[in-house]
């Protein structure tokens, strides 16, 4: 089901179970690469239960690179002792999607370069107009697969790719880095300073914030009741609502509500992993099941504004807001909610 949740963006939802053998909440998480936040939302608690609690990012980190040249990122160290032993993923940061070069690395493999026509034309590899520009193109997507950019048994292709990415200072950029090596006896960081210049690596921590609030009045929902569009763009609404104005809810609405003794709201910024929201989204579906005081529980993971991707590698835009994100209401049953906000111009996943 698909509506308009603001102007310039739309939300999809979908219902399923987890356990159900096509539910296709995995693939979602997974082909959502470039998350910035995440959220809990729990009613009825005080505090994160503990098996939440140790699933939550409070020890993770991640790296900003200052002033690296996309070239970097290609050359065959990086690719052979970092992105083949282990999930990078890396972000340009400081620059506008829909009018500054962008480039994202994905644990995929896949370098993507949103350019504008300058730097496409001196590039001069194959790549597409922007979805996000109209009758005569001013920026362009490439994408290259570097796990396909053989150095030696093609090695003409691998130099083409180096010479174009060689000396060009519009794409020596800063880069938001997370790293999750296959060998972890070894410091991240220190693993990715034996290829990138150590003197441009900061690590850096998540920020948190954890709030409880006192009686609130929230929205009575069960996986299985009627829904339609207006329902659903409501839902998502009053549920976002949540995670600003917990004790805000507009008794006018049309969605049934019931009254809690308190709320529990918890978020961490930075840049987190897919494995991380596995991990969260699996303490939520053991703490539903043993649970016997909290109706629902939300987790919410927003994406980059200015990523030049959503899901599966398909093309984002900021257009009007940069919407990019997704919240699963999980409940007891294990039964989900799953809803999808991405820009009016973006592909649906």
């Amino acid at each position: 089901m698909t509506g308009d949740m603001a102007a310039g963006s739309k939300v999809i939802f979908e219902r399923s179970c987890f356990n159900e053998t096509k539910s296709r909440h995995l693939k979602y998480i997974d082909g959502h690469n470039i998350n910035h936040k995440v959220e809990l939302i729990l009613p009825n608690s005080d505090s994160l239960p503990e098996v939440v609690a140790e699933s939550c990012p409070v020890l993770d980190q991640f790296f900003l690179v200052r002033g690296l040249p996309v070239l970097e990122f290609v050359k065959e160290e990086f690719v052979n002792k970092i992105l083949k032993r282990g999930h990078f993923t890396a972000l340009s940061v400081g620059t506008r999607v829909d009018s500054h070069n962008v480039v994202a690395l994905l644990p995929t493999g896949h370098l993507i370069l949103s350019v504008d026509k300058d730097t496409y034309q001196e590039l001069g590899l194959q790549g597409r107009p922007s979805e996000y520009t109209g009758r005569k193109p001013t920026h362009f997507v490439i994408d290259i697969n570097l796990f396909d950019v053989d150095h030696k048994s093609v090695p003409k292709q691998y130099e083409r790719v180096v010479w174009s990415l060689t000396n060009r200072p519009g794409l020596d950029m800063n880069f938001l880095c997370t790293w999750e090596p296959v060998d972890d006896n070894q410091p991240a960081i220190s693993q990715i300073a034996s290829v990138l210049d150590r003197s441009k690596i900061e690590q850096l921590p998540l920020t948190s914030c954890t709030r409880c609030s006192g009686q609130a009045t929230i929205p009575e929902l069960t996986s299985q009741q009627p829904l339609d569009g207006d329902t659903v763009l409501e839902a998502y609404n009053r549920i976002g609502g949540l995670a600003y104005s917990p004790g805000d809810f507009h008794l006018r609405s049309s969605l049934p509500s019931i009254d809690v003794k308190d709320i529990v709201c918890a978020s961490w910024t930075g840049m987190i992993t897919t494995n991380r929201i596995h991990q969260m989204l699996s303490a939520l579906r053991s703490l539903m099941k043993s649970s016997s005081n909290i109706p629902w529980a939300v987790l919410t993971v927003h994406g980059f504004d200015d990523s030049p991707v959503s899901w599966d590698q398909k093309e984002h835009g900021f257009d009007v807001n940069g919407c990019n994100l997704y919240t699963f209401v999980v409940f007891p049953n294990d039964d989900y909610w799953l809803f999808m906000g991405i820009g009016a111009k973006d592909l649906c996943p």
